[in-house]
């Protein structure tokens, strides 16, 4: 009867006399890889009743089960709930084979996960995070808890947290702020406001980033576009002689356009425009809110005088 009792330990309450104490080996599997990081998810199936931490080692050869002798090792800061729970592996170089094993302990021991045999790639790819439940919760604050798991590359990414009253953000509610109710149909969403989506020498861009994916990283450039500040507000100026473009052609035939902009003075030119057809949006000449189609649509600036371009579809 001991073997059989043993079998049945795994689902019996945390009080029970035959309950065992330390943690069933988890089940794990490779869920991302990179060039320089990846993520193992570990299924944590019982903690045996009592705090239960997880841990990841891992290098080019499997050492075993111990903590001797690994490239490198990483961990969760706080004890662990049954379920999927991801750990990241960094610092891996790219087109590498890597080995890794799970470590989950408690106060009564430890046990390990069979080995796992992973390659990384040659491509970069996106960081990889987890989120568990807020903290601290009280009438109007709360601690968020996550963590930042992988990432490739040497620069540690910028993790936002963003918040609101719905728990749908990720599936397609419409946004005041977050146009995610475009889901896969935005094509280009250009932001001055998010420092994430810039590279900048000083306050000169040197590339803005599409944070609709997608491509369109705008990175071609002529003069010096910068990024600055207008009245509390974050805001990309073109002081005249300035221009930012993308080298990837947008081919669409139907698409909505909108932009957020003012005119300060100096010049009046093109906000938006192709480099290969005479298209645009915003200023030129003496006008204002233009709008050119292989004809023009526009209001000028000073209501009595005309445009200096063709004005027969105004």
């Amino acid at each position: 009867m001991d073997g059989i009792v043993t079998r049945l330990t795994d689902s019996l309450p945390n009080n029970h006399p035959y309950k065992s104490s330390s943690p069933i080996q988890p089940k794990i599997v490779t869920s991302a890889v990179g060039s320089n990081s990846a993520t193992a998810t570990a299924t944590l199936l019982e903690t045996g009743g009592a705090d239960t931490t997880l841990e990841v080692f891992y290098g080019t050869a499997d050492k075993g089960e111990t903590v001797i002798g690994w490239d490198s090792n990483s961990s969760l800061p706080d004890a662990q709930n049954p379920g999927d729970i991801a750990l990241g592996m960094t610092g891996l170089s790219a087109s590498t084979s890597y080995t890794y094993r799970v470590r989950a302990s408690n106060s009564a021991g430890s046990v390990w996960s069979d080995a796992i045999s992973f390659s990384t790639g040659a491509q970069l790819q996106p960081p990889a995070i987890s989120a568990s439940d807020a903290s601290n919760v009280a009438g109007t604050a709360a601690t968020t808890n996550g963590n930042l798991l992988s990432f490739d590359g040497s620069t540690q990414p910028t993790v936002t947290l963003y918040y609101d009253t719905e728990a749908n953000t990720t599936s397609g509610r419409a946004d005041p702020f977050i146009p995610f109710s475009l889901s896969n149909t935005l094509k280009i969403w250009m932001d001055a406001e998010d420092a994430n989506s810039f590279q900048l020498s000083g306050s000169n861009i040197t590339k803005w980033y599409n944070k609709a994916g997608n491509g369109y990283i705008f990175d071609q450039k002529t003069g010096d576009p910068s990024r600055t500040v207008v009245n509390g507000k974050n805001v990309v100026n073109f002081d005249g002689n300035d221009q930012l473009w993308t080298n990837d052609a947008f081919l669409a035939s139907n698409y909505t356009v909108l932009s957020v902009s003012r005119l300060t003075g100096g010049q009046n030119a093109r906000l938006i425009t192709s480099k290969d057809n005479n298209w645009l949006i915003g200023y030129w000449q003496r006008c204002i809110s233009c709008l050119q189609l292989h004809g023009l649509v526009c209001v000028p600036v000073n209501r009595r005088a005309k445009c200096s371009l063709n004005r027969k579809q105004r």
